[in-house]
């Protein structure tokens, strides 16, 4: 039984630099969204010094790449090239995650299906889709998912539009993040939740309050969530994640606590 939680990335303007931040960003939570693979393949070295700077019970989701989701849809030699980058951090990839464009819709499912079909079983997949009507009739896209074995992972949006932007940041992310229908069906044991809240602390806790609640009821039944917090500037995403994971032990006694991180090293 773990939950595991983390942030959009593990090195952000407002935090104090170090020379290995991804080691210090791995005292405070222990997992990552791997949003950069999305935009371009690191390099084999560059993710074999990943794995050094983390510990063995530490989790990358790691985006696939724009290439393969958006710009080929599916076709092209970019996955065979990203799949061999990714080998070094071994079981530290919890998933690889297939975020889908807008464009993307029912009509494409048979497509997503032959892809998932044709991946490599050694990893975990979660898919992420941006078109309405997935949400009006989900049972096309589920049925596809639970054949492979992949996660439907939902992008909660909806604390944050409650209210009009008051912020450079909120007005940016207005502008930019999805506004779809909340969803909260796991097809999985693994579970996986991109949450995002205001500027305001105070009012990201609030509206994840029914996330909690959730995550301890999966846990009870024998699932690993995988939680990342976002907020608008996310200064202070890496204490609230490790809010969000304290507040499901309450609930949920017997999960193990996050370590406690170094002081000093980020915040």
């Amino acid at each position: 039984m773990r939950l595991h939680v983390g942030c959009a990335m593990w090195t952000h303007k407002a935090w104090p630099s170090t020379a290995e931040r991804l080691r210090s960003y791995a005292e405070w939570c222990n997992a990552v969204e791997g949003n950069t693979t999305f935009y371009a393949t690191p390099a084999r070295d560059t993710v074999a010094g990943w794995a050094d700077q983390t510990p063995a019970d530490f989790r990358f989701v790691l985006k696939l790449p724009r290439a393969v989701t958006h710009e080929r849809r599916f076709a092209g030699t970019e996955l065979r090239a990203f799949l061999g980058a990714i080998e070094p951090l071994g079981p530290r990839i919890h998933a690889l995650w297939v975020q889908l464009p807008p464009s993307f819709g029912p009509a494409d499912v048979g497509a997503l299906a032959t892809f998932l079909g044709n991946l490599p079983a050694s990893y975990r997949y979660a898919v992420e889709v941006r078109h309405p009507a997935f949400f009006t009739d989900p049972s096309a896209l589920e049925s596809v998912l639970t054949a492979a074995g992949a996660e439907w992972v939902p992008f909660d949006t909806t604390a944050f539009f409650t209210t009009p932007p008051t912020s450079d940041a909120e007005r940016d992310a207005w502008s930019k993040k999805p506004r779809l229908p909340l969803r909260t069906e796991a097809l999985t044991e693994h579970p996986i939740i991109r949450y995002l809240g205001r500027d305001d602390p105070a009012v990201t806790v609030s509206g994840w309050r029914p996330w909690v609640a959730r995550c301890a009821a999966w846990l009870r039944e024998g699932r690993s969530p995988t939680v990342f917090i976002h907020t608008p500037d996310n200064a202070e995403a890496p204490t609230l994640a490790r809010q969000f994971h304290a507040e499901v032990r309450a609930l949920v006694p017997d999960l193990e606590p996050l370590p406690d991180p170094e002081p000093l090293t980020l915040f």
